[in-house]
């Protein structure tokens, strides 16, 4: 009888001991699904659902046409020089040193974002936001022109 009590004590002690892993299990599990969910909503947000962030209507090209167009003093004060040297400028580097755009980007887009860069010690992210591109694009045309 003594036996069967220390068997019955063993037993529910193995049945704790079994209901504390089950417990600490569904704990790990839960931790490891709720570790996941967050991996993957911070994916999405990253990857998948994107929202354009460039999206205003004045962007480079049409900006620097109202410039090209408009008063002589705003164009100086914006490139620090004259639209007729700009034109000449950008027809020179076209045709002496290749310079090129891009499928979205004129010649005189990129000539005209290292210009602003230059004359105004502007940041790439300011520049983005006024020529309405990415910081990789304006970096890009930067370098390329800053290298003719």
């Amino acid at each position: 009888m003594a036996e069967d009590l220390l068997n019955f004590e063993e037993d529910e002690v193995l049945d704790d001991m079994l209901e504390v892993n089950e417990r600490k299990g569904v704990a790990e599990f839960t931790r490891i699904i709720l570790t996941t969910t967050c991996a993957i909503h911070d994916y999405y947000a990253l990857y998948v659902c994107k929202n354009p962030c460039m999206t205003s209507a004045q962007t480079g090209d049409k900006w620097l046409c109202e410039l090209l167009h408009g008063h002589p003093n705003r164009f100086h004060n914006m490139f620090r020089m004259s639209q007729v040297i700009f034109i000449d400028l950008v027809s020179l580097l076209e045709s002496s040193y290749g310079l090129h755009g891009s499928r979205r980007t004129t010649t005189r887009e990129v000539l005209a974002i290292t210009l602003y860069i230059l004359g105004h010690n502007e940041s790439i992210r300011s520049t983005c936001e006024r020529f309405q591109h990415s910081t990789e694009t304006i970096s890009r045309f930067f370098i390329m022109v800053y290298k003719h």
